[in-house]
């Protein structure tokens, strides 16, 4: 994988209660954003931006990729979510965590004024949708999974079912309409989520296994690690299967390359309502949060109409 060559900056962290965490203003322009990060940062301060570019990639954030006379980075500007509880802080620990395993891009700086993480540039394609469902694709990216889930454990929780229980009292208070249609689907999958669960299924997670995540080289990269922490291993896997579209054969080829045991097939369909529960949820939330891209309201549609699909053969 070719790397854009930088100099060594010295990564560092300021803590929240150091910077006077105040919520980013996202309308100012973009070289402002950049600046004000870089200016928070005393490794940083004195580079010299020479030019940036706004990344497409990235529902949650604002992404840069940013040229300055000591290399290429990327800045991730993030936003907060209640909701969500991402915690930025622990996120760029994981980055340094999953780097030093082989699994990231090099971490360089984190703001936390302005929730903004900092990292290096990495001069790779991303993996397509298309690319992933091959055969060699899903047994290597079954192997680099199994890889994350043999980290160490950490402090840090995204369980799928504390999530989905936050979507839905905060839907509930403001989005009564959907949630009422979908009531018998979330009580039915949360309450079997309880019945399979398993302490030694918990691992490190990435929890967003998504073909948009990936980078592809002489190895997988993998990006965006904010809802990493200790989490059901059948989510991780569920969600890969769900993003990607994975048809049975190509379900067991990806498995097989996970895991020479046999796992539950019976929880692991479980895990993939539950993804696809928690998709819905998540795009409810941010339309609640004000989102108005074309993208959320088909989302939800399309979401929508598979839950209800699902829940009418529970009946």
């Amino acid at each position: 994988m070719n790397q854009l060559q930088q100099s060594e900056i010295i990564s560092e962290t300021l803590t929240f209660a150091e910077s006077g965490v105040q919520p980013f203003e996202f309308y100012k322009s973009d070289r402002i954003v950049v600046e004000q990060v870089f200016s928070n940062l005393p490794s940083l301060k004195k580079v010299a931006i020479s030019r940036l570019e706004k990344l497409t990639e990235g529902k949650n954030n604002q992404n840069f990729k940013v040229y300055t006379d000591s290399g290429v980075f990327v800045i991730k500007v993030c936003h907060t979510s209640e909701v969500q509880q991402i915690n930025r802080q622990v996120e760029y620990a994981i980055i340094k965590k999953a780097y030093r395993a082989d699994l990231g891009v090099k971490p360089i700086a984190f703001d936390p004024k302005n929730h903004s993480i900092i990292t290096e540039f990495i001069d790779a394609p991303v993996w397509t949708f298309q690319e992933i469902r091959t055969a060699a694709a899903l047994k290597s990216f079954g192997e680099s999974i199994r890889k994350i889930h043999e980290l160490s454990p950490i402090s840090h929780t995204y369980h799928i079912q504390d999530l989905l229980d936050r979507y839905w009292h905060s839907l509930k208070k403001y989005n009564a309409n959907d949630t009422i249609k979908i009531k018998d689907f979330f009580e039915t999958i949360r309450n079997k989520l309880d019945v399979y669960h398993q302490s030694s299924d918990i691992k490190f997670c990435h929890n967003d296994l998504h073909y948009g995540n990936f980078l592809k080289g002489q190895k997988t990269i993998f990006m965006d690690w904010e809802m990493a922490g200790m989490n059901d291993l059948y989510s991780d896997l569920a969600a890969f299967i769900h993003f990607h579209h994975l048809d049975n054969q190509q379900t067991e080829l990806f498995l097989q390359a996970y895991s020479k045991i046999s796992l539950n097939r019976d929880k692991l369909a479980i895990h993939q309502d539950a993804i696809l529960l928690r998709e819905l949820l998540w795009v409810l939330t941010k339309l609640q949060e004000g989102y108005t891209d074309h993208y959320y309201a088909d989302y939800r549609q399309r979401c929508l109409k598979a839950v209800m699909n699902k829940q009418a053969k529970l009946l």
